[in-house]
């Protein structure tokens, strides 16, 4: 069996990963009151769908346990998004907005850790 490296453990890739969900916190903290919902037409969707299946065969596949931690929270923002496609109320976009928001942070916060040196284990599968 050969060894491979995590996904988070190729410096550009982490860097990358961290800038996109800081931007994709940020820019959701910022506009946690607009009503805002996601475009549904079908580039969108097949995009949202692709990324969505991405990410979570990084999170089921990988034995990084930060592969898994980070791609799970951007697994579950992803399918927050999927949830802005419906017609919802101003509460309850505001409540998905605010779930999204919070998983791109806490992704985003995770990804500082790793760079910083964090997370060096490898799960026993």
């Amino acid at each position: 069996m050969s060894s491979t490296r995590a996904v988070l453990q190729s410096r550009p890739i982490l860097v990358v990963i961290l800038l996109s969900c800081a931007y994709e916190g940020v820019a959701l903290w910022v506009s946690l009151t607009k009503y805002h919902r996601f475009p549904h037409d079908l580039l969108s969707m097949s995009g949202l769908a692709l990324a969505t299946f991405i990410t979570a065969s990084v999170t089921l596949r990988s034995r990084f346990s930060a592969d898994r931690v980070v791609f799970g929270l951007i697994t579950v923002a992803f399918l927050f998004t999927a949830m802005r496609m419906a017609p919802l109320t101003s509460f309850t976009m505001r409540a998905v907005k605010f779930g999204e928001a919070f998983m791109w942070t806490v992704a985003a916060t995770l990804s500082l850790v790793v760079s910083l040196g964090g997370f060096k284990t490898l799960r026993k599968a």
